[in-house]
């Protein structure tokens, strides 16, 4: 019987200048025993944003083995790998080293998922547009200081944004991302050390994630409306019975735009796109309206003879009728 790892995890650090170059040439593999790519555009931005500021993105586990020469396919790019006799295979953060390969790469930036630039002007990633805008440099050029340079010299009229896009070129090759490497033969252990990454402990609901980035200021929390408040004040008040998180949160969400399952992470960013009617709320009061509507809701089914929760085939309908008594004048 296996009883571990023969050796301890060596931790160090990649520059990120390093990780791409690793996984261009093939030295860096996905195990078979990977789930495909699944990130979006929307989550290889948020990745790159956390780069631009100097977030941390979280840490690399590495299986030091030998790897055959073979043809790969690492999200948009083909790569010619070599026989190597210690590739890193990676055993957790396939998602983040995918993004970073092909949105840094001329030919991986030609998907749709990584084809990004840096706008020199909001200091944020975006979606490249369609022809080339000035303002907007690739990140295959970013990541390139002679292209960098190359970029400026064509566009002299974004001069002015030299030294922020210089920086920022210096800052992306030298971002250090931790890494363990685990030298092990036994694929089992690995398999077991990837299961137990992956799908031990509970995982954040979309309501305490939703709560956790719109929690407010620490010292305010006294007075600060919560999702947990709302469903007690219902309780309370007019003896509904426990109304879950998750319909008091999506009852908000209806209240401000018709997508409940719209992402949730920019709800109260004025510059976020989509079907939203309050624009300018802050979380607040968008809180308070969401419950006052809530309420209507509530009151109008127990005034057709639905007394309690219990007793709704759907807790959808409770959704849709917030939107309605939100918008009903």
């Amino acid at each position: 019987m296996n009883s571990g790892l023969e050796t301890r995890p060596g931790a160090t650090t990649l520059d990120l200048d390093d990780l791409v170059e690793l996984a261009w040439s093939g030295q860096i593999r996905v195990p078979h025993f990977q789930r495909d790519f699944r990130w979006t555009r929307q989550d290889v931005i948020r990745l790159f944003d956390s780069i631009v500021k100097r977030y941390p993105v979280g840490s690399l586990l590495l299986w030091r083995r030998p790897a055959p020469a073979h043809r790969l396919t690492l999200g948009a790019l083909r790569i010619d790998a070599p026989q190597v006799d210690q590739a890193l295979w990676v055993v957790d953060g396939q998602q983040r080293v995918t993004s970073l390969a092909n949105a840094l790469h001329p030919d991986g930036a030609r998907d749709p998922r990584f084809n990004l630039g840096y706008d020199v002007r909001d200091d944020r990633i975006v979606n490249r547009p369609v022809t080339d805008d000035p303002y907007v440099i690739p990140l295959p050029t970013l990541f390139d200081l002679a292209k960098v340079l190359d970029w400026f010299a064509t566009y002299p009229e974004v001069g002015d944004y030299r030294n922020r896009a210089f920086e920022l070129a210096k800052h992306l090759r030298q971002f250090a991302i931790p890494a363990y490497q685990v030298v092990q033969d036994d694929m089992l252990v690995l398999r077991q050390i990837f299961d137990r990454m992956n799908n031990y402990g509970k995982r954040l609901s979309r309501v305490e994630i939703f709560s956790a980035l719109n929690a407010g200021n620490e010292s305010d929390a006294e007075h600060t409306l919560t999702i947990d408040q709302i469903a007690d004040h219902v309780e309370d008040e007019f003896g509904f019975g426990r109304i879950d998180a998750d319909t008091v949160l999506r009852a908000i969400l209806a209240r401000r735009g018709p997508d409940v399952h719209r992402e949730i992470r920019f709800e109260f960013d004025d510059n976020r796109r989509g079907d939203l009617e309050f624009r300018n709320e802050d979380r607040d009061s968008a809180f308070v309206a969401g419950e006052e509507a809530l309420v209507r809701a509530v009151r109008f089914l127990q005034s057709i003879g639905v007394p309690h929760v219990a007793l709704l085939a759907y807790r959808y309908l409770l959704v849709v009728l917030t939107r309605v008594f939100a918008h009903r004048t």
